[in-house]
């Protein structure tokens, strides 16, 4: 065999990076994920000790080029793992494991002071990784590359619906996550570049938030430039945020969030509801992931009786804000002329006979508000009852053969396009509902369906190992539900005992399981069954889950509660 060297510097020297017959591999997960998940990013096969360079690229919209490099050792096993190791040098120096994005600028033959945004959030954000020989700064030529690869960051989970709002004065983008709702509401405003910027609300809906993205100015009709604000436009969007039907239950509302008091509803109460078989969250319980809706913030305490704000006092009587007089009779602000008769607000013309607002018509006979639908309807653009949610992966539409198939002849389907009609028949069996992130707390599968043979499972999966195996059996007597795990290719103890065996053979059955950060709860039929405790606790690892065996499936949904 020849030796392969080659000269730098006027010294001769073998390749120090890595071997002839080691490959090296570079690898990252997940190869496809929201731009909010944690990254992986590890590279084995170098040599012993040997100095390299990770380089991360991103092309924008617009084509500008971003970049970033961090500077590192190999260990004994000639392995670089950036969850363990800390960069020596280059853009960031440290342990941190998503240094290589948070740290991209434009590249050096780019316009300097750009900003690494999304415009549309529906399209992913491609990333390539590079191993470069030896260590090589941020404005210099790096070495050979020994590795590369790519993968992609999502900025809108599967499911996540965006509604354009020009409602009243408001305008912007209501993001909506997956499933009925309903969910807690948050508005976001961005900074001052203006314009409408939506990706860190998709992000939001992808974890389960109502999300209104408010521009104030540069968009649309709104101020050109960021001179003076109208106070009323920001309350007139917290008013709609509030009174949106997804986007909170009725024990919980967006008043209730910002002043730190809860109340308990009727679903509380009861302890059961349809959606809910466990009730209402645990007083003081926020969603999701832990926080405390009695609280604002966590360390921060609640306002007092009669305050606004914490450690601010409440407005003296007849006052609208801690320190300013309440407005003179007929007046709507201090200071401010009261409106003319028939108009809403001071210089502004009211509606005309059978109008809401000026200048808009008034609701159709049988519809709530103009342009909404009547009674026992949903929110425009929502599936009707019985449908599935639209976009979300693993549901077949009509026409298709597998899970998120598009109909043949057809592209994939626009989330802003009109929602497509609900499946017409049974699901494939087996069946996969990817969960794109792993589990988080309040994450619930519901399946509905039809048993018609000995057994049938449900299987929270972690690669080829089973977090939680939920297997009603028809064919052992008494018939038993049990449950279990398979961890490296070994079951667990089964867990045999429940109250009851509530499937029966051709009976529709409806599963609800909700998964909650110390164990899984299981509902049949809207009645609680069991508990499972976790045995496997990475949670951000459970992909998907599998439901097969001997049944007709009709419909299978994830969803946050």
């Amino acid at each position: 065999m020849f030796r392969v060297v080659r000269r730098w510097a006027g010294v001769w020297r073998s390749p120090d990076v890595h071997t002839l017959h080691r490959p090296v591999c570079l690898s990252v997960s997940p190869q496809s994920g929201l731009a909010d998940e944690k990254l992986h990013v590890r590279v084995q096969g170098l040599s012993p000790n040997v100095p390299v360079t990770f380089r991360a690229v991103v092309v924008d919209e617009q084509g500008c080029l971003f970049d970033s490099c961090a500077h590192f050792e190999s260990d004994r096993s000639g392995t670089v793992d950036l969850h363990r190791d800390a960069s020596l040098g280059g853009d960031y120096t440290g342990m941190l494991p998503m240094g290589l994005l948070w740290s991209l600028s434009p590249s050096v033959m780019e316009k300097p002071y750009q900003r690494l945004e999304r415009s549309s959030v529906y399209k992913s954000m491609v990333v390539e990784v590079l191993v470069h020989e030896g260590h090589s700064g941020p404005k210099a030529l790096p070495g050979a590359v020994v590795a590369k690869t790519k993968f992609e960051r999502l900025f809108a989970a599967p499911g996540v619906r965006r509604i354009r709002l020009r409602q009243g004065a408001v305008r912007g983008s209501l993001f909506l996550p997956p499933g009925e709702g309903s969910f807690p509401g948050v508005i976001d405003m961005f900074g001052d570049d203006g314009g409408l910027v939506e990706y860190r609300s998709s992000l939001l809906a992808s974890r389960g938030f109502a999300s209104l993205t408010l521009p104030y100015f540069a968009f649309e009709d709104l101020p050109p430039a960021m001179t003076e604000f109208h106070l009323e436009y920001f309350e007139e969007a917290a008013t709609f945020l509030s009174r949106h039907p997804k986007k909170m239950s009725d024990d919980f509302s967006l008043g209730d969030a910002l002043s730190g008091q809860g109340n308990t509803g009727s679903q509380q109460s009861q302890g059961q509801n349809l959606n809910n078989p466990w009730g209402g969250q645990n007083p003081g319980q926020q969603y999701p992931g832990g926080g405390f809706p009695g609280q604002q913030y966590p360390g921060f305490p609640g306002p007092a009786q009669g305050q606004q704000y914490p450690g601010f006092p409440g407005p003296a009587q007849g006052q609208q804000y801690p320190g300013f007089p309440g407005p003179a009779q007929g007046q709507q602000q201090p200071g401010f002329p009261g409106p003319a008769q028939g108009q809403q607000q001071p210089g502004f013309p009211g509606p005309a006979q059978g109008q809401q607002q000026p200048g808009f018509p008034g609701p159709a006979q049988g519809q709530q508000q103009p342009g909404f639908p009547a009674g026992g309807q949903q929110y425009p653009g929502f599936p009707s009852a019985g449908q599935q949610f639209p976009g979300f992966p693993g549901f077949p539409g009509p026409g298709q053969t597998y899970p998120g198939a598009p109909t043949p002849g057809q592209g994939t389907t626009d989330p802003k396009q009109t929602v497509p009609s609900a499946p017409t028949g049974p699901m494939r069996v087996p069946c996969e509902l990817p969960l794109l992130s792993g589990l988080t707390p309040r994450m619930m599968v519901t399946v509905n369906g039809i048993p018609n043979g000995k057994r049938f499972s449900i299987d929270f999966k972690d690669g080829s190992d089973i977090a939680f195996h939920l297997n009603p059996r028809f064919d052992e007597k008494p018939n038993v539900v049990v449950r279990n795990s398979m961890i490296r290719g070994q079951w667990g103890r089964e867990e045999r005992q429940c109250p009851k065996f509530p499937f029966q053979r051709g009976q529709p059955f409806k599963i609800q399981i909700l998964f909650e950060p110390d164990q899984y709860k299981v509902a049949v039929n809207n009645e609680n069954l069991c508990q499972y405790q976790h045995r496997v606790k990475n949670f951000s690892n459970i992909k998907c889950v599998r439901i097969d065996g001997d049944l007709s499936i009709t419909e299978a949904t994830v969803t946050m509660v």
